[in-house]
């Protein structure tokens, strides 16, 4: 029994290895700042668009210009996108080498006039004075900023995606408890913030063209030649709803979203995230063991794994979604739930070697 409780102890303490310091964006200051070019890649953004350009409206930054880059939709982006104002561009037929966002992107930029690049991907929200906390943030630092947006949700089903979510947050290696003297493996893709010049002077997204995953190849190109790269979470400044419709959507998104992003997240992380999952599988088996043996010592073993890890889950949520305590408490749902995922993102990777998404074959 002290086995068991000195190996799920060193297992549990992995999780605080690569998710403990999650810094936000800092507060504004109002400095001068540069002319802004918001870039939104959109294929069949409908839905989202009019928040997101909401959320715009409220900002007390006012960008230059935003660009929508219509990628061929068959919903209302475009008209929603010129009645809220903003220069909608179609891009030419999607290439053969090319991948759809990259070019999306590439596109975008290539039509812009700021001097700085915001692109933000369509389903995220800003908070109050969050474009001018992102754009001043650049400004300070440099290089190349990048922010994970707060995973607001609404529906019970979307508190199933808490295991997704620690991967996300913790594969680029930004929120180790090594701070700062560990570098980030890439960016977050729904933010990004970066100079118009040092974006051209990498190639910007033309050089990760056929990347599946372009946020850690961008970032990786940047960092190679030179550029900082800074990942900060969402929490006060923006935002996103990930899978609004239904439990089918959520399914659909996170299997694709997990046979793209394993191979972004290296070895190292990979086997630190799994062993602390598996720490959460040993406490929730020392819990139904003690429960069944009805012995005292067994059942407060069982009863102490189970608690550290759900205060160890709730501690990383509530810095990065509204996922609430309830959603800790159960997490052996969640961690179910990831468990099934796993597997059918296993068949789309090993077996089909492709995944779908809004109407194109995307090559694992």
């Amino acid at each position: 029994m002290i086995g068991d409780a000195v190996g799920l102890g060193i297992l549990w303490l992995l999780g605080f290895l690569f998710l403990f310091r999650v810094p936000t964006l800092p507060v504004a200051d109002g400095r001068p700042l540069p002319p802004v070019s918001i870039i939104i890649p959109a294929r069949d953004e409908a839905r989202n668009l009019p928040v997101l350009f909401t959320s715009l409206e409220q900002q007390s930054l006012r960008p230059l210009e935003t660009i929508v880059v219509d990628d061929h939709s068959q919903d209302e982006t475009a008209r929603i996108s010129l009645a809220r104002g903003a220069r909608v561009v179609t891009p030419p037929p999607l290439p053969e080498d090319w991948l759809g966002k990259n070019h999306a992107c590439w596109q975008g930029a290539g039509a812009a006039r700021g001097e700085l690049f915001v692109f933000l991907d369509a389903d995220t929200r800003l908070d109050d004075d969050g474009l001018r906390r992102l754009i001043e943030t650049q400004v300070v630092h440099g290089g190349f900023v990048s922010v994970q947006p707060y995973h607001r949700m609404e529906a019970a089903y979307e508190r199933l995606s808490a295991f997704f979510a620690f991967i996300v947050m913790g594969g680029i290696r930004a929120f180790t408890i090594l701070g700062g003297r560990l570098p980030p493996r890439g960016l977050f893709g729904p933010a990004i913030a970066c100079r118009r010049d040092d974006y051209f002077a990498i190639d910007g997204h033309r050089a990760v063209k056929a990347a599946v995953l372009e946020d850690v190849e961008l970032g990786r190109r940047a960092a190679e030649a030179g550029y900082g790269l800074h990942c900060f979470a969402g929490r006060g400044s923006i935002s996103f709803r990930m899978y609004p419709g239904g439990l089918r959507d959520l399914v659909d998104g996170w299997t694709k979203n997990f046979a793209l992003g394993a191979a972004g997240t290296g070895v190292v992380m990979i086997l630190l995230v799994t062993a602390w999952m598996a720490g959460a599988g040993v406490a929730i088996r020392l819990l139904v063991a003690g429960s069944l043996a009805g012995t005292p010592p067994r059942l407060l073993l069982g009863l102490a794994a189970y608690l550290l890890y759900v205060l160890q889950i709730h501690f990383m949520q509530v810095r990065i979604g509204n996922f609430g305590f309830v959603s800790a408490v159960l997490y052996p749902f969640t961690l179910l739930f990831f468990m099934v995922i796993f597997v059918r993102s296993l068949q789309l990777t090993w077996l089909k070697q492709t995944v779908r998404w809004k109407g194109r074959d995307i090559t694992v």
